[in-house]
């Protein structure tokens, strides 16, 4: 074998090691280190209004919920308080992910419509609007009742002192009950709509929240293992097929993303084998 085969041989192998030897970066948005990761939360507010109006506000500020921070702060009510069963799960928002607010067996007395249905977050305003809320899907008893691609946000300020609120269904939002009858979902009684069958209803809103620096580890964890819980699979399972998670494909805090190290690596053979063949050729042995 030729002695600039020889040469150039070794030079790809020793290439191919460089390659072996880089390390690949997940491209998520992985938070600088020492950068603060806020916990925000979310909860579930929901009003009847057949008969008697029977109640649970979500919202995180004692000034259009005075039962926030209290004991009572998870409880359905009526305006004479009287308390119904029911119980309500909101979630922590730790980044960028899926999460799913949720109201199980709730005894509504017999009130079937409701006159306002949303998702209550701490999150304050002027942090929201550098945020998407996408594929806010609500579940009635099992069934899909509406889904909205982009959320429809609360833009009424009294009731955005405790954090930025989603809506889906508000008997006095206009613009809201319009975007519903244009999908289908239009108002189908005096004050609301007709979606509950009075007791034992279970209600639910899966929502993807994105643009945060930083994702949700332990759901980026089950990703990345394929390891995730009973319970989070049946939670998959029981909201739509076309929900989809917060897009990390970007990459933000100087993190690297895989096509980027792959075309510097690609760059540094090239340059590489360029630089034997010339050697070779400098010494006359091509």
């Amino acid at each position: 074998m030729k002695t600039w085969w020889k040469k150039l041989s070794a030079g790809l192998a020793l290439a191919a090691l460089v390659c072996a030897l880089v390390p690949m970066v997940s491209p998520r948005n992985v938070a600088a280190e020492g950068e603060d990761k806020p916990v925000y939360h979310a909860a579930m507010g929901i009003q009847t209004a057949t008969q008697i109006w029977i109640q649970r506000w979500g919202y995180y500020d004692a000034s259009y919920n005075e039962y926030y921070d209290t004991e009572n702060y998870s409880k359905l009510y009526d305006s004479n308080k009287t308390f119904y069963d029911g119980t309500f799960e909101d979630v922590e928002i730790k980044g960028n992910g899926t999460y799913t607010v949720a109201l199980k067996d709730a005894d509504f007395a017999g009130e079937t419509t409701v006159s306002q249905l949303h998702i209550a977050t701490d999150i304050p305003v002027a942090e929201s609007e550098k945020l998407q809320f996408t594929d806010v899907t609500l579940e009635i008893n099992d069934k899909e009742v509406v889904k909205f691609d982009q959320a429809v946000m609360e833009d009424e300020e009294n009731y955005m002192q405790g954090g930025a609120v989603i809506l889906l269904y508000n008997h006095w939002r206009d613009g809201l009950k319009k975007t519903l009858s244009d999908m289908g979902a239009g108002e189908d009684s005096d004050n609301g709509w007709e979606v509950l069958q009075g007791s034992g209803d279970n209600v639910a809103v899966t929502f993807t929240v994105s643009g945060l620096p930083y994702d949700n580890e332990e759901q980026a964890a089950e990703e990345d293992t394929g390891n995730g819980t009973k319970e989070t699979l049946d939670a998959a399972e029981n909201t739509s097929s076309d929900v989809i998670k917060a897009d990390t494909s970007h990459v933000e805090d100087g993190s690297m993303g895989t096509a980027q190290i792959v075309g510097i690596v690609a760059i540094a053979i090239v340059a590489l084998v360029l630089v034997i063949i010339l050697n070779i050729k400098k010494k006359g042995s091509y």
